[in-house]
């Protein structure tokens, strides 16, 4: 299985001498689509990492938008599916006009002292009214305006899931490919970079934003995916050194990352670094594809672009990741699009591509691929419960050490084999399956995928289905797992209170490690308010009963859980 896109970043729109020279460069590039796309496509996504506008003015997005609109039609000529459009932010896409306007100049002022404060830092995590996430948010106004304008947000295409993070471009998407879910975490590395001066070893990125971004449990959220993108704009090296840790080891540790794509230096770098004998971090740098000549330091700018391949054999639980390279190059008084000599080609190819470059995939793999393979698409969810159950036994084997079907009821099976499960089978209610621990049972109850609209003018895909737990979880069931009862109001089937986050946390470890393979976690807010409705009548949706339940139904009291 394979997931390929095309990278692009540093177009910088707007940019003084762009119109003459442009049209030229602009011609090269769509007359060496066709050869690249041969080589490398299908493609399925087009990720571009940062440095849209020059500074971040309205007009600038708007050349954007004719770029990606030329774009995305020549490559349709090429391929049936249009790519998806995934982007974030760099340091040229905010105004820093506003960024050091009089009002902001506390926050600016704040802004200088983020690295060495920390009570700082907290301050600008936990608040979103603070003057330094003012000043940010108001700096990456209209690149916010361009980036919700984007299909992904307005009608996401099948197969895609994605979320906003804490800060402007943030966001963690999630994209299916038959069957294989791959995942791509776009973070904004820029939002330091208010001023002019240099930013070279002083940026940051934190843990934060990779949570936030991926619904309160960024670790969770990469488990659910078989292999997972990072995409920024600035490369390793820019980071101020404790974020460039944080980055490598709470971010990208764990397998969790298989490539990490940027922009910014207008070169073309790979980077594969192992510490300690550890897991392999990889750093992919593309050159920019439009901006100055020379630099200020005399460095000419050579611009390109690149597009990249993972590739995936789920029954190894290896992948392997190839990119193509390239930039344009002047021969005598000629420009030419070539591959980009400044890395390692591999001579197999033709010197046309990177050699490929296998990795192990993360823990847990084979079990994200499983559950995905045998969803039923967004489609489906229109179907009635028993032809969803047969939609989905049709896909499943038998799990060994589970009880026997119910009598009269299709043949039906875990997604996968579960090793956790002490029971299953399929109701009036479709799918479930339960577990057991010291005495107490827990049933799961299966959501399709689908689609709602919530709270946000963008409405909410979960392209993937789900088991939801039937209940909130009980105090026996905490009790059973963590020793103690820290509810105040004590009942054995009534819902755990008086608890933190990290207490939730503590919990899911605790029941992971004594149910292998269960991999329990939090669902998302969007998950969570799916499952609700779960976009049809269903065993957790309030459709089914509004018409004869009554309130005192539905609300706790003594004896009523």
């Amino acid at each position: 299985m394979q997931l390929n896109w095309l990278h692009i970043t540093d177009f910088h729109a707007g940019q003084g001498g762009q119109k003459r020279l442009w049209p030229q460069a602009q011609q090269l590039f769509f007359e060496q689509l066709p050869e690249l796309q041969a080589e490398s496509g299908p493609w399925d996504l087009i990720l571009f990492t940062g440095d849209l506008a020059f500074s971040g003015q309205p007009e600038q997005y708007h050349q954007v938008d004719e770029l990606l609109e030329t774009l995305r039609a020549e490559i349709c000529k090429l391929q049936e599916q249009p790519p998806i459009l995934l982007a974030v932010p760099g340091n040229h896409d905010l105004d820093r006009s506003l960024a050091n306007a009089a009002h902001n100049r506390e926050g600016l002022h704040n802004h200088r002292r983020w690295i060495e404060d920390p009570k700082l830092r907290d301050i600008f995590w936990d608040s979103e009214t603070s003057s330094i996430r003012q000043a940010v948010d108001e700096a990456f106004a209209e690149y916010s305006k361009w980036w919700k304008r984007q299909a992904v947000w307005t009608k996401p295409p099948p197969g895609l899931t994605i979320t906003e993070g804490l800060l402007p471009g943030d966001f963690a998407a999630t994209f299916e490919k038959d069957g294989i879910p791959f995942g791509i975490l776009g973070l904004n590395s820029a939002f330091l970079q208010l001023t002019d001066e240099d930013y070279r070893g002083k940026l940051g990125i934190g843990v934060e934003q990779f949570h936030a971004a991926c619904g309160g449990n960024g670790v969770n959220w990469a488990a659910g995916q078989c292999a997972n993108l990072l995409i920024t704009h600035h490369p390793w090296a820019w980071l101020e050194p404790t974020f460039q840790g944080e980055l490598l080891q709470e971010i990208m540790g764990g397998r969790r990352f298989a490539l990490h794509l940027c922009g910014h230096l207008h070169q073309t770098y790979s980077m594969e670094q192992r510490t300690g004998g550890g897991d392999a971090r990889r750093l992919f740098q593309t050159r920019s594809l439009f901006g100055l000549e020379r630099h200020g330091d005399g460095l000419q700018r050579r611009h390109g672009l690149c597009a990249g391949r993972l590739e995936i054999d789920t029954a190894s639980a290896t992948g392997i990741w190839q990119a193509w390279p390239r930039m344009y190059h002047l021969t005598g008084d000629d420009w030419d699009i070539i591959p980009d000599p400044d890395l390692r080609l591999d001579p197999a190819s033709g010197r046309s591509s990177t050699r490929p470059k296998s990795f192990d995939l993360r823990p847990g793999c084979m079990r994200a691929s499983a559950k995905t393979q045998v969803q039923p698409d967004v489609e489906s969810v229109a179907q009635p419960d028993t032809e969803l159950a047969k939609a989905i036994s049709t896909n499943l084997k038998a799990a060994p050490g589970l009880a026997e079907h119910p009598p009269g009821r299709p043949e039906l099976t875990p997604v996968f084999s579960f090793p956790w499960a002490c029971d299953w089978g399929e109701d009036d209610y479709g799918p479930w399956v339960a577990f057991r621990i010291k005495g107490l049972r827990q049933v799961l109850r299966w959501v399709p995928p689908g689609a709602f609209r919530g709270e946000r003018p963008a409405r909410a895909i979960i392209s993937r289905g789900l088991w939801l737990a039937d209940t909130t979880c009980t105090q026996g069931l905490w009790q059973a797992v963590m020793g103690r009862n820290p509810s105040r109001f004590q009942g054995q089937e009534r819902p755990v209170e008086n608890l933190s986050w990290d207490d939730v946390q503590d919990f899911l470890q605790r029941l992971n490690d004594m149910l292998p393979g269960l991999e329990a976690r939090l669902p998302t807010e969007a998950e969570w308010e799916h499952g609700c409705r779960a976009s049809r009548p269903g065993s957790m949706s309030f459709r089914r009963w509004r018409k004869s339940c009554t309130s005192s139904q539905l609300r706790f009291s003594t004896g009523r859980s």
